[in-house]
């Protein structure tokens, strides 16, 4: 599997790990997955560790995260999604776009460079 999902107890948040070529459907079961991670364990921080991904999916496939996912599958207004940014230019680019997507919609989610000032901003609300 390209993507890793666990609940990091000591951080109190799910933590999303990419590694390779995704698709948008990928990137809407990973989603899944992390939110029913969420709901188990009753936290609303997420951590999207993207350092090592390649998205080769449409940007209308990351809108509907936010737009449709979100509420279809009933993630908290009180959540919280840092995203550590890709290392490639194109992916970075889409995440930092989703970032805005988000936020245009009433999501509190962060882009960052580093994962340690992700985890950061995750605890520090």
């Amino acid at each position: 599997m390209p993507w890793f999902i666990e609940y990091n107890d000591a951080l109190d948040c799910v933590v999303h790990t990419f590694t390779g070529r995704h698709t948008g459907k990928d990137i809407r079961n990973a989603t899944t997955s992390g939110m029913a991670a969420g709901k188990l364990h009753k936290t609303h921080k997420y951590l999207i560790d993207l350092r090592k991904l390649e998205y080769a999916g449409s940007i209308s496939r990351l809108m509907d995260l936010p737009t449709v996912q979100y509420r279809e599958e009933g993630l908290s207004r009180q959540s919280r999604i840092a995203i550590v940014l890709p290392e490639s230019q194109k992916a970075k680019q889409d995440a930092m776009f989703y970032e805005t997507i988000c936020v245009n919609r009433g999501w509190n989610v962060k882009c960052f460079s580093s994962r340690v000032d992700a985890l950061n901003w995750l605890q520090c609300h």
